[in-house]
């Protein structure tokens, strides 16, 4: 989808012939717009990961458990909704699963 709005962009600064940062900038703006929610749940996820032990025990759990590693699956491909990955009881029943 960032591609596609890449390519809106540069042909809407070529046939305006404005390459200034200011028409480039539409870009981000419509980036952050249509994808912001689900940038901001990965970087969240991506934060939550990066902690250390608490990785190990995801990773030790889906190890284990299909079923946590079903959830680890959807949450990636995207099967989980925005709503339900923000909130912390998503990660609280991953971990006792």
């Amino acid at each position: 989808k960032s591609a596609r709005i890449a390519v809106e962009t540069a042909a809407t600064a070529v046939k305006e012939n404005d390459f200034s940062s200011e028409s480039l900038a539409r870009y981000d703006k419509r980036v952050w717009s249509e994808l912001g929610p689900e940038l901001g749940v990965g970087r969240k996820m991506q934060k939550i990961l990066q902690i250390g032990p608490l990785q190990d025990l995801v990773l030790r759990k889906a190890k284990k458990n299909p079923s946590v590693r079903e959830a680890l699956r959807a949450m990636f491909v995207g099967d989980v909704s925005r709503r339900a990955l923000a909130g912390p009881m998503f990660y609280l029943k991953l971990l006792f699963k």
